[in-house]
């Protein structure tokens, strides 16, 4: 059995329904996932990052220096949820709310949406 990005997103949504804030974090994470891997191909068409940062960064990078709009406008929306997650993940002290987790899952869709489109502009 294979794992899709749809998979985290699909338990993204069911975490972010839950009551704790362990829920609602562990949500935030698994959707910043699923649009991290939903992006990951196209990033991988674009000429590497020569700047020694990790694999997210420059993923992110790669799709924020694309001379193409919307896959710039990705990165940025990849970039703003991978801050939410670093947020839900790292900064334990900080209050992470069920709308924090609703506003993670709702980006990650509309990152996924908006890929579909981009992605068609470059066939495989």
């Amino acid at each position: 059995m294979t794992i899709q990005p749809d998979d985290f997103l699909k338990l993204a949504r069911e975490l972010a329904q839950g009551e704790e804030e362990i829920h609602w974090r562990c949500a935030a994470s698994r959707a910043y996932y699923a649009a991290y891997h939903t992006c990951l191909p196209l990033g991988n068409r674009f000429p590497p990052s020569k700047k020694d940062i990790g694999s997210h960064q420059k993923l992110i990078l790669g799709l924020k220096e694309s001379p193409d709009s919307a896959i710039r406008a990705l990165g940025n929306r990849l970039s703003s949820l991978r801050d939410l997650r670093a947020s839900s993940d790292y900064k334990l002290g900080d209050s992470f709310e069920k709308n924090d987790s609703h506003r993670a899952v709702k980006e990650a869709e509309e990152i996924l949406s908006r890929h579909a489109k981009a992605a068609g502009k470059y066939p495989p």
